[in-house]
Order: C-alpha cells, then sequence, then structure tokens
C-alpha cells in the first residue's frame, strides 16, 4: 500500500465557507472532482467549477427539514472503502459507488448557539448529524481518505495542495485524523455539557487551542497551556510567558477582580506581597511596593488603572517579570520596555471559567469558583464594641487579600494598605507571627490595624502571644472581650489591655460534621465544653473547693459565654478536686448543624 495518494473526487459540505474559494480554485486546477450539497454546491458552482450534486448520486433528496443529506451507502462507502482490500473494491464496483479521497466538512455552530441564550429548538437543530459521521468515518480510514474537519484545517490542506499538488503522505492523513478527532471529541463535549446542566453526572472539559511552553514548572518537566491567550491578553513586550508565570498571572488576575478601587498589586509565587488601593496608579504602586519592597524583587504586578508616564517611572526602578493593566501611555510604554525580557500585557474583557478543576490521584478534583466577594451587607456586629466605618472598610480590604493567598495565610492591613502575611505556613501561629515580624521589619505600626485569617485557629489564645493589640476582627466574628480583667487570649490579667479573639471561618459540606472551637484561659481550672450530640454545655471545675472561688469562676465564665446567642448555657457546676489547676482550656464546641443562619461561611477549611 503506498503512503502517497492522489485525491480524485472531493466531497465538500461545509458550514463556513471564509477562506474556501482558494482551495476549490487549486483542487480544480489538480483536475479533481467535486461532490457536495445544497449551499456548498452553489457557492463551488458560482466559482465557476462544476459541481455534482449529493442528491443525483444517492437517488434521494435531502428530507427531514435537511436533517438528512449524505446518511447514504453510496457516500459512506465511497469514504470507507479499503482501497488495498480486494472484497471492499469488488464491492464499490457492484454498487456502482465513487470513490471518495477527500471530505472537507465543518460542524454546525452547537456552542455559539448555546451562547447566544438561544431557544432550546433552536439548539436541538444545531446538533450535527450528517457532519460528525463524515467525520469520523473519513478519519477512521485516513489509510486512503484525508479529512478536513474544520475551518482551522483550512490553511494546512491549502499547504499541502501548494506544495505537493493534489497529493498526501500517510503522515498528513494521519495528522489531520487526529485534528479531526479532536474536533469531534470536542463537539460532543460540548453537547454533553449542555446536557448534564451543571449537574456534573461525568467530567468533560475540552479546549482546541495548545500553546507548548518552554517547561513546566522545572526545567526537566513538559509544560502545556490550553486555551486562548490572544483572547484575554494582548502581549506587548518581552520574552515568552513561562508555567510559572502563568501560575502567577492566573493568581494576579483572581486578585486584582476583588477590587473596585484603583488598585496596584504586587504577587510573588501566587501570593500578594504588596498591595494598597489609591487615588492614583503613582500613589497604589508607592504604597504597594511598601508592603514589601524585598519580595517584590522579581514579581508580577497588576493594576486596574491606565499606567501613566510617572508611575512607570518609579516601577521601572525595580526588577520584576511581569506587568499586567488594562492600558498604558504611549510613553510609559517607551519606558517599561527598556528591558528586553520585561513581559508587558493589556488585558482584555474575557469570559472567565466558573468552574476550577486539578488532577488529584487517579480523578479529577471539580470546584466552582470562588467569586462571591463580601460587602458591610454581609456583616453583622455581634459584640458590644462597634467597629467605625474604616475599620469595617479595612476588614473587607484584607478579608480580599486572605482569600487569594496560600493557606495558611493571615494578613494584616491598615489604610487600604497591605502592611504584611504570612503565608503558606502549617501552622496559622506561624503565618500572624510571620506576618508580624515582616510588618515590624518595615516599621509599620500595627496600631489600628485589622487581620484577616483564611480559616479559623484552632486556639485563639495564639493570638494574644503576639503583643500586637487594639487588633480589630472582622465585625460578625469578634468574640466580646470580658470586663472582669480576664481577656480571651490571655493567661494572666491584663486589664490596661483590650484583645478581641479573631475566630472561624469556614467552608461547611452537606453532610459532614465540622467542629469550631474557642479557647481561654483562666488562673486556675475552669473548663467548659459542648458535647458534639448536645445543644447545651456542661462545666467542669476544679479549684480550692471554697464557695467563693466558685462564684468567682462562675461570673467570669458566665460573662463570656452569655453573649453566644447561639446555645444554651447550662449553668450546672461540679467541684472534681481540691487540687487547683492552673491554665485549664475553657473550649467551645459547636456543629455546623447548629450553626445561626446568618453566620457568615468562607471557602477554606483549614486548621480542622
Amino acid at each position: 500500500m503506498s503512503e502517497s495518494k492522489r485525491i480524485k473526487t472531493a466531497l465538500v459540505s461545509v458550514y463556513h465557507k471564509e477562506g474556501l474559494d482558494e482551495i476549490i480554485t487549486k483542487l480544480y486546477e489538480e483536475g479533481v472532482e467535486f461532490l457536495s450539497t445544497g449551499g456548498t454546491r452553489q457557492f463551488i458552482e458560482s466559482l465557476g467549477y462544476p459541481c455534482k450534486a449529493v442528491e443525483d448520486l444517492t437517488t434521494y433528496p435531502s428530507i427531514l427539514g435537511g436533517r438528512v443529506k449524505t446518511l447514504h451507502p453510496k457516500i459512506f462507502g465511497g469514504i470507507l472503502c479499503r482501497r488495498g482490500l480486494e472484497q471492499d473494491m469488488q464491492q464499490i464496483e457492484k454498487y456502482e459507488i465513487p470513490e471518495i479521497d477527500l471530505v472537507i466538512v465543518d460542524l454546525y455552530p452547537f456552542e455559539a448557539t448555546v451562547a447566544s441564550g438561544a431557544s432550546e429548538a433552536d439548539i436541538i437543530e444545531k446538533i450535527d448529524i450528517g457532519g460528525i459521521s463524515l467525520i469520523r468515518a473519513a478519519a477512521k480510514n485516513y489509510n486512503d481518505v484525508i479529512i478536513v474537519a474544520s475551518q482551522a484545517q483550512y490553511k494546512p490542506l491549502l499547504d499541502m495542495l501548494m506544495e505537493h499538488g493534489a497529493t498526501s503522505s500517510l503522515e498528513e492523513r494521519r495528522w489531520m485524523a487526529k485534528e479531526a478527532f479532536a474536533v469531534s471529541s470536542h463537539y460532543d463535549s460540548a453537547i454533553f455539557n449542555y446536557f448534564d446542566a451543571g449537574e456534573g453526572s461525568a467530567f468533560r472539559c475540552s479546549v482546541n487551542s495548545q500553546k507548548q511552553l518552554r517547561y513546566g514548572e522545572n526545567p526537566h518537566q513538559k509544560g502545556y497551556f490550553y486555551g486562548n491567550l490572544e483572547a484575554m491578553f494582548d502581549q506587548i513586550h518581552g520574552k515568552e510567558i513561562s508555567y510559572n508565570n502563568l501560575l502567577d498571572i492566573n493568581a494576579a488576575v483572581d486578585l486584582i477582580d476583588e477590587f473596585e478601587d484603583l488598585t496596584f498589586a504586587i504577587l510573588k509565587h501566587n501570593n500578594a506581597c504588596g498591595l494598597a488601593s489609591r487615588p492614583t496608579v503613582l500613589e497604589a504602586w508607592k504604597d504597594a511596593l511598601a508592603g514589601d519592597p524585598v519580595s517584590a524583587f522579581g514579581g508580577v504586578l497588576i493594576t486596574n488603572g491606565v499606567i501613566d508616564k510617572a508611575a512607570a517611572e518609579e516601577i521601572n526602578k525595580i526588577f520584576f517579570e511581569v506587568i499586567i493593566a488594562p492600558d498604558y501611555d504611549v510613553d510609559a510604554l517607551e519606558i517599561l520596555g527598556q528591558k528586553k525580557n520585561r513581559i508587558i500585557l493589556v488585558r482584555k474583557e474575557a469570559k472567565l471559567p466558573k468552574k476550577q478543576f486539578r488532577a488529584l490521584l487517579n480523578g479529577v478534583l471539580v470546584q466552582d469558583k470562588d467569586t462571591n466577594i463580601e460587602t458591610v451587607a454581609d456583616l453583622k456586629t455581634v459584640t458590644d464594641k462597634t467597629p467605625t466605618p474604616e475599620e469595617v472598610e479595612d476588614l473587607l480590604f484584607a478579608n480580599k487579600i486572605v482569600k487569594n493567598s496560600k493557606s495558611n495565610a493571615i494578613v494584616l492591613a491598615k489604610g487600604k494598605q497591605l502592611l504584611a502575611s504570612g503565608v503558606g505556613q502549617t501552622s496559622r501561629v506561624d503565618a500572624l507571627k510571620q506576618a508580624i515580624e515582616k510588618a515590624k521589619s518595615f516599621g509599620f505600626d500595627l496600631n489600628g490595624a485589622v487581620m484577616a485569617s483564611d480559616a479559623f485557629f484552632p486556639f485563639p489564645g495564639d493570638i494574644g502571644h503576639s503583643h500586637w493589640q487594639n487588633s480589630v476582627p472582622p465585625p460578625e466574628e469578634r468574640l466580646p472581650e470580658t470586663k472582669s480583667g480576664f481577656h480571651p487570649g490571655s493567661e494572666t490579667q491584663e486589664p490596661q489591655i483590650s484583645r478581641s479573639i479573631y475566630p472561624l471561618r469556614y467552608e461547611a459540606y452537606p453532610g459532614q460534621t465540622r467542629y469550631s472551637r474557642f479557647s481561654f484561659f483562666f488562673p486556675a481550672g475552669l473548663s467548659f465544653f459542648l458535647p458534639a450530640a448536645s445543644p447545651s454545655p456542661s462545666f467542669r471545675f476544679s479549684g480550692d473547693g471554697s464557695a467563693e472561688a466558685l462564684r468567682e469562676y462562675q461570673a467570669v465564665f458566665q460573662e463570656i459565654v452569655s453573649s453566644f446567642s447561639f446555645f444554651k448555657v447550662n449553668n450546672s457546676f461540679r467541684q472534681t478536686g481540691p487540687a487547683l489547676r492552673h491554665r485549664h482550656r475553657v473550649c467551645f464546641r459547636r456543629r455546623v448543624c447548629h450553626r445561626r443562619p446568618d453566620f457568615p461561611y468562607h471557602r477554606r477549611q483549614s486548621d480542622r
């Protein structure tokens, strides 16, 4: 069987005709005969070339409103017959079936029809039957037939015709068959996802555009990007975007989309190391850089404002990999383009996917993308102390940053500026220590700052170790401050310091039990526990056994728990021994199913 095959007859039936005229002209010059249907046949004839109608070959007209045109043995027999198999050749001769050597066909625009918001009846009519069958048949018989399955393959076919006329090699036909099956599988995935309607009964994700990267996360790994980057960015300067660049760019886009105010962010290894919202890009850049000028080196920069000359002059003073903005002034581009490898991207409006997935173990993990952005309306103050509007604004600001940081994460912010963050730590306490140390190292005063955590503290007392005083956690989640001199999170009496516990935000899943815990420390042994199955807590006291001590601890404890409106307090105490036990923990646990309906949820579930 010869690898080179001559094209004698071509079946052409396409929806998209742009760019087809050059191919038809070249094929005609090579002596190829045409077979076609309806509008495509009229198009070929309008170019001045003869074309035989499919109906004349099959002796059947197009029926059922065009649903059945090419589904006939005289069409599929001519495509599927194996030229090297004598039995096949005898049968097509017996039934007068002509050999078809080239099939040019595309599919109805199903995805575009769905995206247009068309009616279901119109969408169903865009499910191609004849076209998909022709593609599969011709691709299956690639040994003898060449298939062009989409408008994207017009150019490769034309290049082949221009190079060596109306002949094809086995390698070319196999490559075209591979592309054809990519088209058919993508098309079927789109149809399935339409009918699945988000139920997730099976995982089907198909992206046609492929970009090979220099390498993956490390030089020994291959890397690819599937998608249309050109639809989202115009790269106007710099080297080829790498795998790690794309990870940072994705994190930067997710982060900046949280903010409506003019904002500048600096990211390193997918985490914000500097961010500020200000009236001008220049001010936002300076305050973002102040958050961590060390980590900013080699980072990815992004803003939602137009970069002007003044901002560009300041930005150009440091080394960075990528900068992203909706636009740049001409003189700003001249400044930023001074470094040859610096990647400069103009972000365009593009629709982003609503699902996130990743390969995991022997399967795929899928979730909805977290597009929820909390506002003032989502907050509820449950303490005597009400935060100021400025504090609330900073809390929402910090929450947007920590949401887009790697767990365990802590963010310290003030005046719409990221002061410091601790990210990617195995302990939330370490994340807090890291954030405080970084803030102090860059000269920030944490008085009046706020803190955000991407999940709850397993031991809120750990906040007390930080010596970060007068911090304000989110108003809907703060625990009340005691008035007796014993402060949540403190092991000693410090009446001059007022601390609040930053509590818990986490994601709850139907059918699963999650526990959250508040911990208090007292100088002697009072403990409190809410069993998982019980709506009421029980008390356990150990001390010197005196009635006075019992009344003292009961008063302190009752003052704390009385502010929790979402569980019932059982005031039964019992003495467990005469020994005085120090630093006993007071714990509160509750089940998700007992939570208040207005208690906020969050996406993370770290530190369970």
